[in-house]
């Protein structure tokens, strides 16, 4: 019998019993003993199913004596340890109204406001415990219903009262576990749940107890990173060293005196730039800095005289992004830095951020969790995630596709690409028959082709004439009326489409025209412009043609056309950036970066652009501090950039509208 179904037939069991047989009856004191120890030692023994048929089953023989409530309790506990609060209640509260002088009221009272308590109805738990509160005496149980109102007060944004709650159960309760978790539940209040105002009386009410150090340490990240109120910051944190020196986070505030210099007053505010502007990824960092640069050309001269960049050069290293990050942390009128570039160097940077409350914004770091290494590391740039979740969508929803291959680089990049794209077309009803994979090295794709059902003209022809063969010998004696065949099964449950025989009386072999009727509708090949400019000319070479080729943002090259020729014609793949795209607010940016550096922009450039531009509309709009900047950040929503339509997630991450891309005449295309 399944839980509902049970639990449905306990209650009509129990109903019956109370309701229609009223009259009490008298048994052999053993009998009734011995069914309900065996009950009970199920429930011990956590057998709770048998223990739930048992405890029925004596409440059913023995109904209406000095036991059922006991036994009738016991089958709100199973109910509530199996979490099914509202049945829970159900039994509580039938003890609570059949038995007024059961001694299990006390108890009953609790499980009924734990119940209350996890059905969220924290009203009705507040004032269970609080009624019974007065009338124990048991230490343990008190602290654990002061922590339960602890708890409800959070829900209910309650938050002063949820602390004196806490400190009660830290007070009297012997469990480290509970006290331990009392503590953090405190300190998650001041950290994150409090305002500066009431942080100001939290630390005047518990000047020299917990929890008033982490109020003073928390008043002044907030006098540093969102009032940029420094002299203040600077006496909150030496009193808190004063008043609480052997705090946990001690070292780190002797630290924070020590790393922030004295403030000197400024009169602009600046946005940091950290890129590789020289050695091996200069080029790749100066087409960032243009970006950039094009965003801040938008400034009125008003707006020029408050706002300006810090531009620091990274070198293309790690540890070199790391040391300027830090500098530019250290300098109170740095609101946000744009950049670092790689993915490895913005991990690096993770912990500054944390340590000084700084917003950074990469405009290319790709890989995969980078944004969930801190609250304050966002990035402006499209992911392997996006583009394959993009192109599968596009497949499955507006080509009406439903079966794939893929061909892939046996790389990272790669072997990700593949395995997005695997997903999210197993979300969209599709299915992938067939995965290939070659190496960096490779030049001829003649093993991959195959394995995806692709023959050379010989193959084919003799394929052919092994159909006809059997087909005449079989089904048509004649030959000569043979002028169109459908197949048989071929190459891993590929077959023949048709064969179309030319001649009379009988067919030469070489006037056979077959063709392929493979069993998926498109190829996703991720990968750069160079090796799909050689792999889709090579599929028409084994009689792979008439299906849709799929890519990723590596196809988006001229130079694929160049490779490629006729062959590349029809393809589709998505990217994030499209220099001739007809979109209004791409074309007038396109035409101005020309403008000014006599060159195309690319999606580098484009990204950067947009990180630029989103960070100087948050600053427009009045954010000046740090966390206002952050918290701005998170509410960037269908932001419309010449790198596609931004949401900013809870993630830090980006979420994008990619450009659908496809090749036409010889021409790149926008197809959306």
């Amino acid at each position: 019998m399944n839980k509902g179904c049970l639990s449905s037939f306990v209650v009509l069991v129990i109903a019956v019993i109370f309701f229609v047989s009223p009259v009490s009856y008298s048994f052999p004191l053993t009998d009734r003993e011995k069914d309900f120890n065996t009950a009970e030692r199920f429930f011990q023994r956590s057998e709770h199913e048998k223990a739930l048929t048992s405890f029925v089953s004596f409440i059913r023989n023995y109904p209406r004596n000095d036991l059922t409530d006991d036994a009738i309790y016991r089958i709100g506990e199973i109910y509530l340890y199996g979490k099914d609060y509202s049945t829970a209640l159900m039994y509580f509260q039938m003890i609570t109204e059949e038995f007024p002088y059961s001694d299990l009221h006390s108890e009953v009272d609790y499980k009924m406001g734990v119940s209350y308590f996890y059905l969220k109805d924290h009203d009705r738990a507040i004032e269970i415990f609080k009624k019974i509160l007065p009338y124990l005496h048991d230490q343990k149980r008190r602290s654990q219903i002061h922590f339960f109102i602890g708890q409800s007060y959070i829900e209910k944004g309650r938050y002063f009262e949820a602390i004196e709650e806490f400190k009660k159960t830290i007070s009297i309760s012997g469990d480290k576990d509970i006290i331990t978790q009392s503590r953090e539940s405190i300190k998650g209040i001041v950290m994150e749940k409090l305002l500066k105002s009431e942080l100001e009386i939290l630390t005047r009410r518990y000047s020299h107890e917990f929890p008033g150090g982490y109020s003073l340490f928390k008043l002044a990240s907030i006098y540093y990173y969102r009032l940029r109120d420094y002299e203040s910051f600077r006496t909150t944190l030496e009193r808190f060293i004063k008043d609480f020196p052997i705090h946990e986070n001690i070292e780190k505030a002797k630290g924070n005196l020590e790393e922030f210099p004295p403030i000197l007053p400024f009169t602009k505010t600046k946005i940091g730039v950290v890129l590789p502007l020289s050695g091996k990824a200069a080029i790749l960092g100066e087409k960032v800095l243009q970006g950039i640069q094009m965003a801040f050309n938008s400034l009125s001269p008003a707006e020029r005289e408050v706002l300006e960049l810090a531009v620091r050069d990274s070198e293309g290293d790690h540890l070199k992004a790391a040391t300027v990050v830090r500098e530019l942390a250290q300098d109170g009128s740095v609101i946000a830095i744009i950049g670092p570039v790689f993915s490895m160097s913005v991990s690096s940077v993770a912990s500054i951020a944390d340590d000084f409350h700084l917003p950074i914004f990469s405009p290319s770091a790709s890989q995969e969790g980078i944004p969930e290494l801190s609250k304050y590391l966002f990035r402006n740039s499209i992911t392997n995630r996006l583009q394959g979740k993009t192109i599968a969508e596009y497949a499955v929803n507006n080509l009406n596709m439903k079966r794939f291959v893929t061909i892939y680089p046996d790389d990272n990049y790669g072997r990700y690409l593949k395995d997005i794209f695997i997903e999210n077309i197993a979300l969209l009803g599709g299915e992938v028959l067939a995965e290939k994979s070659y190496s960096g090295n490779d030049t001829d794709f003649k093993e991959q082709i195959k394995g995806i059902g692709g023959m050379t003209d010989e193959e084919m022809k003799k394929n052919a004439l092994e159909v006809i063969d059997e087909i005449t010998t079989e089904e048509e004696p004649d030959k000569e009326r043979i002028t169109r065949l459908r197949g048989k099964e071929g190459h891993d449950g590929l077959s023949i489409l048709e064969i179309e025989v030319e001649g009379d009386p009988l067919v030469n072999p070489k006037t056979i025209k077959p063709g392929l009727r493979l069993n998926y509708d498109a190829i996703f090949i991720p990968g750069y412009h160079d090796k799909v400019g050689l792999i889709i000319p090579e599929l028409a070479f084994y009689n792979i043609t008439g299906v849709k080729c799929l890519g990723d943002n590596g196809w988006n090259s001229p130079d694929l056309i160049k490779i490629g020729g006729k062959y590349i014609n029809g393809s589709i793949f998505v990217d994030g950036f499209f220099v001739n795209s007809h979109h209004p607010l791409t074309r007038r940016f396109v035409k101005d970066f020309r403008d000014i550096f006599r060159r195309n922009p690319d999606i580098l450039s484009a990204q950067a652009y947009d990180a630029a531009r989103i960070i100087i509309t948050i600053f427009r709009e009045g954010a000046r501090a740090r966390e206002d900047i952050k918290d701005a950040l998170f509410m960037v929503k269908d932001y419309p950039g010449v790198s596609g339509k931004t949401t900013i997630l809870p993630s830090g991450d980006s979420e994008k509208s990619l450009y659908i891309l496809t090749i036409k005449n010889k021409k790149i295309v926008q197809i959306n």
